[in-house]
């Protein structure tokens, strides 16, 4: 009996310790990371890489641990190459955004948010863009940089080993730098243009064997050059990079008469432009409060509360609209103009009647101009106007002084936008000059649309003798003061 007890208790001994040796060797998942990346934020359930080897030394990334960010192996450039590893030189400046690291042969730059790198000079298409990436667990903010596309800049060596997870760098004798950064591993990827080539090779030059048409999810395989590896009917193809984005790109509108285009994505960054009202933007997804665009071929930053989904509304609307719904349809536009210009709804909406025939008239239906307005107007020298230069050429009738009528082709504004041709109309009222003085001086001190209508027309806007008063009963009959509200 007593030798049965410690049999039992032998077996249970052993069995014990089996149990544990399995929850020691298992495999243990990784725990959801709290990052901030490029302004989002992200939590982060991928591969955290603590541990990099170089040339057979060993160091760690414990508090900052390398990423898998779209697809890419990310590590935090300063503890990665800088203060460990092959120790390069560099300088980071924070105005532009620009990284260079350096050794005795290559020099590399890169710019955050951008998926291109200068590298000794020449620019170079990059699969992900540096990014800053906050750890939220240290309060530690890193820029990160794609460590394979770095390691071939600067011939080192690069080795990713997913099961611990590990990186391995070693540099190499060869001088000449890698050029092709394909990599087995698929991404996705969205294009971004109506219609891509897809390449033979990794060439501009090479035959085109087929097209993908805009927002087209492509899986991808690395770059090389300035070109990425996708496959195509079972073969690897090439697509020029900077025609793929991390999401789907879709159209907004400006909805404000002017808007600041920035450099990066916040209300401190330098501005590099504006889009007028109304204007039509492709987006490339969204960083905070901002959206990304692409501005003279860089990647720039619009407020996102700015935009709109909704298309500006077309004059080619009102054709088939009775009196009343042509009212309804302009009124709430010329309100919410009144809200900031000062010009009366009413008057704005008479006039746009009268002008316009009801949004009927030949300059309406083909250029959105509701008031005739020219493309010259006092010299052009007035501020605050949202047109943004296009014309719209038409015949109009001049008369000679003996009375008798001739023809000339003038030039008129043409609006992307029923809102732009309001928005303007309201910006030459309170902007335009006869010489110093305003040409409609005192236009949005009044709140009466018979005092606002007497100073256009003394402004010199209209030579009919009966213009005022045939807007006055325009705006009596329709009940337009309803909409001189703000």
């Amino acid at each position: 009996m007593k030798l049965l007890k410690k049999c039992t208790s032998l077996i249970l001994s052993l069995a014990i310790c089996l149990t544990l040796t399995v929850h020691i060797t298992a495999p243990v998942s990784a725990a959801t990371l709290s990052i901030v990346r490029a302004g989002q934020a992200v939590s982060y359930t991928g591969k955290q890489i603590t541990k990099v080897s170089y040339n057979g030394s060993s160091y760690s990334l414990q508090d900052t641990p390398a990423l898998l960010l779209d697809g890419y192996v990310m590590v935090p450039y300063y503890q990665t190459y800088v203060t460990n590893g092959p120790k390069l030189s560099k300088s980071y400046n924070s105005d532009s955004g620009v990284l260079t690291l350096k050794d005795s042969n290559t020099t590399v730059k890169y710019y955050v948010n951008e998926t291109y790198a200068y590298v000794n000079g020449t620019k170079k298409s990059i699969g992900v863009a540096p990014c800053f990436v906050t750890y939220k667990n240290t309060d530690t903010s890193v820029l990160m940089i794609p460590a394979k596309t770095t390691s071939n800049y600067f011939n080192i060596s690069y080795t990713y080993d997913s099961s611990v997870p590990n990186i391995t760098l070693k540099k190499t004798t060869n001088s000449s730098s890698a050029t092709d950064n394909t990599d087995s591993t698929a991404y996705t990827r969205y294009t971004t243009a109506n219609s891509l080539a897809i390449r033979k090779s990794a060439s501009s030059s090479s035959d085109v064997v087929g097209h993908y048409s805009r927002n087209t999810k492509v899986s991808c395989y690395g770059t090389s050059g300035n070109f990425t590896k996708v496959k195509y009917n079972g073969n690897y193809r090439y697509c020029g990079t900077s025609y793929l984005n991390t999401e789907q790109v879709y159209y907004r509108y400006v909805n404000i008469n002017s808007l600041k285009i920035r450099k990066s994505a916040s209300s401190d960054s330098e501005g590099v432009g504006y889009y007028k009202l109304g204007t039509k933007v492709l987006c490339y997804g969204k960083s905070g409060d901002y959206t990304k665009i692409k501005y003279d071929g860089s990647y720039r930053y619009l407020k996102t509360s700015c935009l709109t989904s909704k298309a500006p509304l077309q004059a080619s609307a009102f054709s088939d609209m009775s009196t009343s719904e042509f009212i309804k349809t302009i009124g709430p536009i010329a309100q919410k103009n009144y809200k900031t210009s000062g010009v009366l709804a009413s008057v704005t909406i008479a006039q746009a009647i009268l002008e316009s025939g009801w949004g009927k008239s030949e300059l309406a239906k083909n250029a959105n101009n509701m008031f005739g307005m020219k493309k010259s107007l006092s010299g052009n020298t007035w501020s605050g106007s949202v047109w943004t230069g296009s014309v719209y050429k038409k015949k109009t009738a001049e008369y000679r002084s003996d009375g008798s009528k001739y023809y000339i082709t003038a030039e008129f504004r043409k609006y992307n936008g029923v809102n732009s041709s309001i928005a303007d109309h309201s910006a030459y009222l309170l902007g335009a000059k006869n010489g110093s003085k305003k040409r409609y001086a005192g236009l949005a001190d009044t709140t009466s649309y018979k005092k606002q209508l007497t100073i256009i027309k003394n402004g010199g806007y209209a030579t009919d003798p009966d213009y005022v008063s045939s807007l006055c009963n325009i705006i009596e009959k329709y009940d337009l003061t309803d909409y001189d509200v703000k």
